[in-house]
């Protein structure tokens, strides 16, 4: 019975510290998004040139980038890169020794998701199979999450269910969190810019509670309208989806660029999404 209540107690705890969490990420979301609107209405050179941005910058330079290859890398004085893939089931069978022969140094593997429209959990059948395979290649690996949770119990329990996969695994990156629209019917379509920053801090507070960090995926455009950079910015990273472009013309601060997804490598017969991550010399 002590333990019993003990428990219940360490439980009340943590949802009280969950609790003060959101109500201080709205808070900021609120101001920030007013801060944007009087910016907006003022429109004037004084206001832009006064008002600090509050989101970090990143420091990359275009001429940084070498695309001789499939695989691209970054070198500046500052940073150096690894060359990466991410994959799933549609993958299906991963030649991981014949993709690291093509000269792959890292990959991120979805290790499951909430569905979109049923809202249930599930591993991505080929979770398993592509950590193992990738650790007796030899190349490190992250793992990413699909996010369709609507509340917060819904997205810590997304939390609780990915360490369950992952936490008997040796990772050499952060834990990513994805959460974007798959179609009209998507039961995210309703929540608002704060709903969903919430939700983001939600699950990053939950995994930093097994000791994993977080680095939250997205478009230009959804990390920088649908959710706030400036809440989530000292708690997780951000990995960048921009494709078809020579360079992303965005300001803010990442650690890894999704630059293709119709990339081809040795050992995938399927096109697979390129990255690359950029580490600070």
């Amino acid at each position: 019975m002590a333990k019993r209540r003990r428990r219940r107690r360490r439980h009340i705890k943590w949802m009280n510290l969950l609790q003060v969490l959101f109500f201080v990420v709205l808070a900021l979301v609120v101001i920030g998004e007013a801060v944007n609107s009087r910016r907006t209405d003022t429109g004037t050179e004084e206001t832009a040139a006064t008002t600090p941005d509050p989101v970090y910058k990143n420091s990359y330079d275009q001429s940084g980038f070498d695309k001789s290859d499939v695989l691209w890398s970054y070198e500046d004085d500052a940073y150096t890169s690894l060359k990466g893939i991410d994959v799933s089931y549609v993958q299906k069978d991963v030649d991981w020794q014949k993709v690291a022969a093509a000269g792959v140094q890292f990959a991120y593997i979805r290790a499951g998701y909430r569905g979109y429209s049923e809202g249930l959990l599930h591993t991505d059948d080929y979770f398993a199979k592509n950590m193992a395979g990738a650790a007796d290649a030899g190349i490190p690996v992250g793992v990413y999450w699909v996010s369709h949770g609507i509340t917060v119990p819904e997205v810590i329990a997304e939390a609780e269910y990915l360490y369950d996969l992952i936490k008997d695994y040796d990772l050499s990156y952060p834990v990513v969190f994805d959460m974007e629209q798959a179609d009209e019917s998507d039961r995210i379509n309703t929540l608002s810019r704060g709903q969903k920053t919430m939700l983001a801090a939600a699950f990053v507070q939950a995994m930093r509670r097994h000791g994993c960090q977080v680095t939250i995926y997205g478009s230009q455009n959804w990390l920088q309208q649908d959710i706030s950079m400036a809440v989530l910015q000292d708690e997780a990273d951000f990995w960048l989806a921009a494709y078809d472009v020579e360079f992303p013309r965005f300001a803010y601060a990442y650690s890894c660029w999704q630059y293709s997804h119709t990339g081809t490598i040795d050992g995938i017969s399927t096109l697979v999404d390129l990255d690359v991550m950029f580490v600070r010399k």
